[in-house]
């Protein structure tokens, strides 16, 4: 009876990790996608938000935020694209960028 408990609960949670987002962060219930009529600074302040939430390790920051720039921001990001590269030193690139 309980290996049958067991193996039904792995179940369930193997189905729920297959229907939810693959990237917490890119689902449009957290942060989504940078618009163009989007501020930077305020994009930036809820990724930030979001990352910490879902207690993402700042060293994987920057590979969340890259696939959620827009072109103008993507072409500043990726001029920076050194290995020493943290996820402040990218976020100064952009806010550059952004006109802050």
């Amino acid at each position: 009876m309980l290996l049958y408990k067991l193996t039904d609960q792995i179940a369930k949670l193997t189905a729920e990790r297959s229907t939810s987002s693959s990237d917490p962060i890119r689902s449009k219930k957290s942060v989504g996608e940078l618009k163009d009529s989007e501020d930077i600074f305020a994009f930036l302040h809820k990724f930030e938000t979001v990352t910490k939430s879902k207690n993402i390790p700042d060293y994987m920051w920057l590979d969340h935020l890259a696939p959620l720039l827009t072109e103008k921001f993507c072409e500043a990001y990726y001029n920076l694209f050194e290995t020493n590269s943290t996820y402040s030193d990218k976020r100064v690139v952009l806010l550059d960028v952004g006109g802050y």
